[in-house]
């Protein structure tokens, strides 16, 4: 029976695997309920978590943090304060069910942009904030659901990095509209490109605080002389300064 490993986190000393396991013979791409499995020896050894309730048949997105918290994001919401030895099931924002989920954590709070309508290297993104963990969430961008300018013009996204509650950055696939950073200083309400270029790509994006942050490129779109490189900001995500990897 296949399984595939979806994600691996370490925290709290426990390294954690989600798996999707195909449930029909005749289709390998249907999965059943994920698993869940820790490991105390980093690795070596493993043991079964609780499976979470009413997880459905996909995880979209899966976060983790210290002191036992810890977010699976699917057709529902799952959400454990304990590391994993209970669950909760709480409700995904309006809009948010069965569409590419990215969720990020910074200063208590909770972010997750949910995209849709691919075409041409770009996709309608919604973006929602919860400041109680997932009880209660407040649409960022666009307000109005209806919005024509739901669209952030250009990009797919790979990944959703905050910096605080204020502070996120949207770190983008490469795509003939651009990438590969687009940035919010207002909480998610608005969107700006702190770096754009036809076909650069971002590998990947974190925040360690407020101020520093890094993501790297995953191509040479930005020149010859330009290719593979990790970016830092010192100041939140305003910024960045470009070090090439040897």
């Amino acid at each position: 029976m296949r399984r595939a490993i979806e994600a691996l986190s370490y925290a709290d000393g426990v390294l954690w695997a989600l798996l999707a396991q195909a449930c029909s013979p005749g289709d390998p791409f249907a999965t059943c309920a994920p698993e869940l499995l820790r490991s105390t020896d980093r690795g070596q050894t493993w043991a079964p978590l609780p499976t979470p309730p009413s997880a459905g048949p996909q995880i979209f997105a899966f976060l983790r943090l210290d002191r036992g918290r810890a977010w699976l994001f699917g057709n529902r919401l799952q959400r454990t304060t304990d590391g994993g030895e209970s669950w909760t099931t709480l409700s995904m924002p309006d809009g948010c069910d069965r569409r590419a989920a990215f969720p990020a954590y910074a200063a208590g709070t909770l972010w997750l942009a949910c995209t849709d309508c691919h075409a041409n290297g770009s996709e309608c993104r919604a973006v929602y904030t919860s400041p109680d963990g997932g009880d209660s969430w407040m649409r960022a961008f666009p307000p109005d659901p209806f919005d024509p300018n739901a669209f952030t013009n250009g990009g797919t996204t790979s990944q959703l990095a905050a910096a605080s509650a204020q502070t996120a950055v949207f770190c983008l696939a490469a795509g003939p509209a651009g990438g590969p950073l687009q940035s919010t200083l207002d909480g998610g309400q608005t969107w700006n490109w702190i770096l754009r270029q036809p076909n650069a790509g971002c590998a990947g994006a974190q925040f360690i605080d407020d101020l520093h942050g890094w993501f790297a490129d995953n191509n040479d779109s930005f020149g010859p002389a330009l290719s593979a490189a990790v970016w830092q900001s010192v100041d939140g995500g305003r910024h960045w300064e470009r070090h090439a990897l040897p």
